[in-house]
C-alpha cells in the first residue's frame, strides 16, 4: 500500500508541469463489523493528521492486528 501512496504522490505532482499540484492522503485500514460513524471519524482525523504533516504526504492508520493482517494476505 505504502509504495502505492508513493507511486500516486509522484503521478499527481506531474499533472500539471507548470502548476504545482500536490494531495494529502489518509487511510484507515478497519475490520468488519465496525460503527459507520466510528469509521468516518478515524478517517477524517487520519486525513487531519496528514494535511497537517504538510503537502504531498500519506498517514495509513489501522485498527487491525498484525496477526489478522497476516492471515489475510496469505489467503
Amino acid at each position: 500500500m505504502e509504495q502505492r501512496l508513493d507511486e500516486f504522490l509522484r503521478a499527481i505532482s506531474d499533472l500539471l508541469p507548470d502548476r504545482t499540484v500536490s494531495c494529502s492522503i489518509g487511510a484507515y485500514q478497519f475490520a468488519f463489523p465496525q460503527n459507520v460513524k466510528h469509521l468516518l471519524s478515524e478517517t477524517d482525523h487520519v486525513l487531519y493528521e496528514a494535511k497537517d504533516n504538510g503537502r504531498a504526504c500519506y498517514v495509513m492508520k489501522s485498527s487491525v492486528s498484525d496477526e489478522f493482517m497476516d492471515h489475510i494476505e496469505l489467503l
